[in-house]
């Protein structure tokens, strides 16, 4: 079952005119299933101070690229309130991501108390927006078309793999897309990491065995 094109195209609407007076915009990649340039199927970027959400439609059906528009606006909702885990993503204008990155790749070292800071920001930042993007699901009664407690498991695993990303410095690009590790995770929203999904991650991910 798809979502009705009235609620997409009510949703959409709704998130344009929130980003109009910032002269920002809402990009739809029909083409691609992963945007380009990160390999990624969406990102909310405010660089220059002109917000952007941008999401890889593909051959997706709305069930499935309509929640990635969610939770990049809450990304939005997040900049614009200048919330207190949004400034907690920057160092100064240094947005911290792109520091885990440096750290990541190895081209910077980080003290273990910051590299700690550092992720568990990222993690907060994307439980917030995850605890919106629930909200905004059932604002709209998307749960009669979304599994969203499937959804929240999918979530959970991408939160967590921010402190997997710093215990064992390498990115885990989509996770959320290992329906084994989905399989473990709690139906309700957190902000830690279990240790059932941990063993997975460690067993079945990273070890070259």
């Amino acid at each position: 079952m798809v979502i009705p094109t009235r609620i997409v195209n009510e949703i959409l609407a709704l998130i344009r005119s929130d980003m109009a007076p910032f002269g920002g915009y809402l990009h739809l990649d029909r083409k691609n299933h992963d945007l380009p340039d990160c390999d990624e199927p969406g990102y909310f970027t405010c660089e220059g101070d002109k917000p952007v959400i941008s999401v890889a439609i593909g051959s997706r059906l709305n069930t499935e690229w309509l929640p990635m528009v969610l939770h990049e606006y809450s990304h939005f909702q997040q900049w614009k309130e200048d919330s207190l885990v949004w400034r907690n993503c920057f160092i100064g204008t240094v947005d911290v991501s792109d520091i885990a990155n440096l750290w990541i790749d190895g081209i910077i070292d980080l003290p273990g108390n910051t590299s700690l800071k550092i992720f568990g920001s990222l993690a907060k930042l994307e439980y917030e927006a995850e605890k919106n993007t629930i909200k905004l699901m059932r604002r709209f009664d998307l749960q009669m078309y979304v599994d969203i407690t499937r959804y929240i498991m999918e979530a959970n695993v991408y939160i967590s793999s921010y402190f997997w990303a710093r215990y064992y410095r390498i990115w885990f690009p989509q996770l959320w897309k290992d329906e084994k590790l989905v399989d473990l995770m709690p139906v309700d929203l957190i902000d830690y990491v279990t240790p059932e999904a941990s063993k997975y991650v460690h067993n079945k991910i990273w070890s070259p065995c």
